[in-house]
């Protein structure tokens, strides 16, 4: 293995994990976690230095003064922003790694969803507590369950996305949800 002269940690030997990648973003995309996982430290940089900046000059404004700094209110924008496309960008399968390899989820079954992985992902990140992830796989008892529940106080929203990001998730016909579907040679369809 050779010395990296541009950063001190490679990733060349190991792929990068839609899984991992995909929890990361929707948990800790705030920080730029995600990016330093899919080996993009640069950005992964930028966004903890916008992260900090933003709450040191939070930490500057006197108590009780609720207008946001201009400044501020463009970093939380730019943040936001960030957050935002590469969620979308991991969703639908256009995020890519270091070495340009876009890192999607892969399941092996025989007939593919009518669901789009990307759509699925984004409304449970979004409104997964209101159930609209169920609501786009067309599960509605579990989806009015959500809403009612607010999704299990958010647990059961949780597992659920965990479940997306890994490839279990089921839609109303019981078939897996993921970008890329190749035959399993232990399934026949008769």
């Amino acid at each position: 293995m050779s010395e990296s002269t541009t950063w001190p940690f490679t990733q060349e030997d190991k792929p990068t994990s839609f899984t991992l990648l995909a929890r990361l973003t929707i948990l800790f995309s705030w920080i730029g976690i995600h990016r330093f996982y899919a080996g993009k430290y640069y950005t992964g940089t930028l966004l903890i230095v916008l992260f900090f900046t933003v709450n040191t000059i939070s930490a500057q404004l006197p108590q009780g003064d609720n207008s946001l700094h201009p400044s501020l209110m463009l970093m939380q924008i730019v943040t936001i922003a960030i957050q935002m496309h590469d969620l979308f960008k991991v969703s639908f399968g256009f995020f890519k790694d270091a070495q340009g390899n876009p890192v999607v989820l892969t399941t092996s079954q025989s007939v593919q969803s009518d669901l789009q992985l990307g759509p699925l992902l984004v409304w449970a990140s979004l409104f997964g507590i209101f159930g609209a992830h169920n609501f786009y796989a067309k599960k509605y008892q579990y989806a009015f369950l959500q809403l009612i529940t607010l999704g299990g106080l958010g647990v059961w929203t949780i597992y659920e996305i965990f479940q997306i990001t890994k490839g279990d998730f089921k839609d109303a016909k019981g078939l897996k949800v993921a970008h890329i579907y190749s035959k399993d040679p232990h399934i026949d369809i008769a």
